[in-house]
């Protein structure tokens, strides 16, 4: 009788998966992993699929697939129980999310990994992935010596913001996408939309540029998270300093930023009061249809 191998199925996660994946986190990050208090919210995500691995008949992995825009895809949240993993499980999970990008219609899927999995790296390299920026996240401290000179833009101002975006002086610098809260996309129609409804998006100094904050709770303190600016090269310290203002007006602790680790662009913001936090830094892996 011929023996076969134990075969990984990839599925939609379900409600009665959630104690599995609990016990499988539990000691990742030293019991400090995000999963178990996002696992209610990806569930229930209108706009993504969380997806998890059975291997014999358990679960033993996890990852999400979210669409941030009618194009545009992200993969997070990838997990493999420790004594499952070099079993293919990461791998099966890859290959089920990439085909329902596909079958969905997607221009690009993206993902960001730390530079430690090194795992991870092989996999996107196996899959078709592009390694597209190396990123250190940085902070700044408020200045509270004047006003911030920022007004948000409303609803009307969509198509002369995403113009400004797409054209912006600073792409060699800092790269074209949006940072969303640790998930990048291309500025777009339908990203500039909900960001303007949220008032994210701020004209800086009278139209001189442009602006994409949000305000981000971590562990009890607010942050000034800056997901995009636009401006000549020559005025990014300057607004890079009054957005130091803008978070202390905002009562928030730190402007946070994660910026490509470039030698020129890191000079520039240290310039501006930015330092490195010590946090890993962070590989972002793209994957285009043409």
């Amino acid at each position: 009788m011929m023996f076969m191998p134990p075969v990984t199925v990839c599925r939609p996660a379900m409600p009665y998966d959630k104690a599995a994946v609990l016990e499988l986190t539990r000691t990742i990050w030293r019991g400090n992993d995000y999963v178990p208090y996002v696992w209610d919210h990806w569930l229930a995500d209108p706009r993504g699929l969380l997806v998890t691995a059975e291997y014999k008949g358990q679960v033993g992995g996890l990852v999400k697939l979210t669409q941030m825009s009618a194009a545009q895809f992200w993969m997070e949240g990838l997990r493999v129980a420790y004594p499952l993993r070099g079993l293919g499980l990461a791998s099966s999970m890859h290959e089920y999310l990439l085909a329902l990008w596909q079958k969905w219609g997607g221009s690009a899927i993206r993902l960001m990994t730390s530079y430690r999995r090194v795992r991870v790296h092989h996999l996107c390299d196996k899959h078709g992935f592009t390694l597209i920026n190396k990123m250190q996240s940085h902070t700044a401290l408020p200045l509270a010596d004047r006003p911030a000179p920022f007004k948000a833009l409303g609803a009307g101002d969509a198509a002369a913001a995403l113009a400004v975006l797409q054209a912006n002086p600073l792409i060699p610098l800092t790269g074209p996408l949006l940072d969303l809260g640790w998930k990048f996309a291309d500025p777009e129609a339908e990203i500039i939309e909900n960001m303007l409804a949220q008032g994210h998006l701020l004209s800086w100094r009278g139209g001189q540029g442009l602006a994409a904050v949000f305000v981000d709770e971590d562990e009890g303190s607010l942050n000034l998270m800056l997901a995009a600016a636009a401006c000549a090269p020559e005025d990014f310290p300057a607004l890079l300093e009054d957005l130091r203002r803008l978070c202390a007006e905002r009562a928030c602790g730190c402007v946070y930023w994660q910026p490509a680790c470039q030698p020129e662009l890191l000079a520039l913001i240290a310039g501006a009061g930015f330092s490195p936090t010590d946090e890993d830094q962070v590989f972002l892996y793209e994957k285009k249809r043409y």
